[in-house]
């Protein structure tokens, strides 16, 4: 799908293309949940397919693509503000972005905390 301009002018994927993006072979998956990051820059995906996908919603892309985790649909994918890994994201002042802290439920009501490191984020 086309790219449309938001009302902050930034360009971000059709929800076509994340579909797409995060299919399993050939057959495209569900979106079951969202939540885009404190600044904006990060959007997490969960699938019906169980997979927790981080997007960079500035360039369109993926940067992890999480897919051992969750054996069933995700029914909450969610940024924290609670320090992770020593560090904070969500609820940060210093702007520090090393690492981003998310939380991922599945339909089975596993509950998994993910942190997304640096090396990731570049």
């Amino acid at each position: 799908g086309e790219s449309s301009a938001t009302s902050s002018g930034i360009d971000m994927m059709d929800a076509n293309s994340a579909t797409n993006s995060a299919a399993v072979g050939s057959s495209p998956v569900t979106v079951t949940s969202i939540d885009l990051s404190l600044h904006g820059d990060f959007l997490l995906a969960g699938y019906g397919s169980g997979h927790v996908i981080l997007w960079d919603i500035l360039k369109g892309t993926i940067l992890k693509r999480i897919v051992d985790l969750h054996s069933s649909s995700i029914s909450s994918a969610r940024f924290t503000s609670v320090p992770m890994a020593g560090n904070s994201y969500g609820g940060s002042s210093s702007g520090d972005r090393s690492e981003i802290g998310a939380v991922s439920v599945d339909a089975g009501g596993l509950v998994n905390k993910l942190v997304f490191s640096k090396g990731w984020l570049s």
